[in-house]
């Protein structure tokens, strides 16, 4: 009786961790979107790379979440069921992968935009090469790891909940250490110029650059160490409980950086100061 008490704790605890990720998804989106609408939208506004990089991650998150709601909700114990659930495991993996790249790329444009002509080139080939160490290690672990995807249901108890071997926790560990790399990277280029030019520089635009890239990077990076030890250390049905949170966050905390700065370059157009 115990064993299934405890059991039943793990599986709650996982409901109740991906609920907060769903409101702080959709309450976040709903409200930054007058912000986005009134400086992303619009005939005054040129859709280049970033922009579109913005809307990628931004929508993807919000409409690439609205599968799991199923695996959220769900409550039946039927065979069905249990074959959709382990669907639904499948894709959240592919989708996390590829939500990951684009803030990836986000990252690196970003932090690229700080350095001149010269080192950016240096910059940018570096973390691609982290990005594409961290793809084959996530591909490794998609084709020749993990052969079945297992669920564990409990009645009374909602939701689809992934179980992970020891194994199938340290590749997947792995995978999210380039993650991780990336950002202590970018975190530590990012800090490297606030030293350097960025306390003298008086442009708002380039501290708000930094400030709010520094707080994301701070962020992020407790969030992605925290997704690691949970599939190194915790239990097999609590390993992938902060996965949901670090998709949430990285996609969140993007969106805010760039509206920040959007917002921010709007006083400066406005103010007649050219960046």
């Amino acid at each position: 009786m115990s064993g299934l008490s405890h059991l039943g704790t793990q599986l709650n605890l996982n409901y109740y961790i991906s609920l907060a990720s769903f409101i702080v998804l959709y309450y976040d989106f709903l409200l930054t979107l007058g912000a986005e609408v009134e400086h992303f939208w619009g005939s005054g506004h040129r859709i280049r790379w970033p922009s579109l990089l913005f809307f990628f991650s931004r929508y993807l998150a919000l409409f690439g979440h609205t599968p799991l709601l199923f695996a959220f909700f769900a409550e039946s114990l039927s065979d069905k069921v249990r074959i959709q659930c382990a669907a639904l495991g499948k894709y959240d993996q592919y989708y996390t992968t590829v939500l990951q790249l684009i803030i990836a790329a986000l990252c690196i444009i970003r932090v690229s935009a700080l350095y001149s002509q010269g080192h950016r080139r240096v910059v940018i080939l570096s973390l691609l090469l982290i990005v594409l160490v961290w793809l084959g290690i996530a591909f490794a672990f998609f084709v020749f790891v993990q052969k079945n995807f297992h669920i564990r249901r409990l009645r009374g108890v909602r939701g689809c909940n992934p179980e992970y071997s020891h194994s199938e926790g340290l590749w997947i560990a792995f995978a999210w250490l380039g993650v991780l790399t990336l950002d202590i990277s970018v975190f530590a280029l990012t800090l490297r110029k606030t030293l350097g030019v960025g306390m003298e520089n008086p442009s708002s635009l380039f501290r708000v650059l930094l400030h709010d890239g520094a707080l994301y990077f701070s962020v992020l990076f407790v969030i992605n160490l925290s997704n690691i030890l949970a599939y190194l250390f915790a239990p097999p049905l609590l390993k992938s409980v902060v996965g949901m949170p670090t998709n949430v966050l990285s996609s969140t905390l993007m969106s805010r950086l760039m509206l920040n700065l959007r917002i921010q370059y709007g006083v400066h157009v406005h103010e007649g100061v050219h960046t």
